[in-house]
């Protein structure tokens, strides 16, 4: 059961820290790249969030354990829709510097 306190831990100070950065990155961009930024902010948030209540699902050891891991696990996939979004959000951006 200590095991698990301390990975919880580290994945909610982490991922705070994650979170946190990427506020900030978000806060302090130029105006061409602050949807990509946006995007790429939710999307950490999601999977910090996601990181964190996977750890949280080591805590029980029965099926819960499993439901909610699995939760986690949808938490975890929709943050990469966010990271898909922000991709396509700088490359449409990106677009005008291209070799013609």
């Amino acid at each position: 059961m200590e095991e698990e306190a301390i990975i919880f831990s580290i994945a909610l100070a982490l991922g705070a820290i994650a979170t946190l950065y990427s506020y900030v990155s978000m806060k302090s961009s130029i105006r061409e790249n602050k949807a990509y930024l946006r995007y790429r902010f939710m999307g950490t948030a999601i999977l910090s969030f996601g990181f964190t209540v996977h750890s949280l699902g080591d805590f029980f050891q029965t099926v819960t354990e499993l439901s909610i891991e699995s939760a986690a696990h949808v938490i975890i996939f929709i943050s990469f829709i966010f990271f898909i979004y922000a991709s396509y959000d700088i490359l449409k951006n990106a677009k005008r510097y291209w070799l013609k």
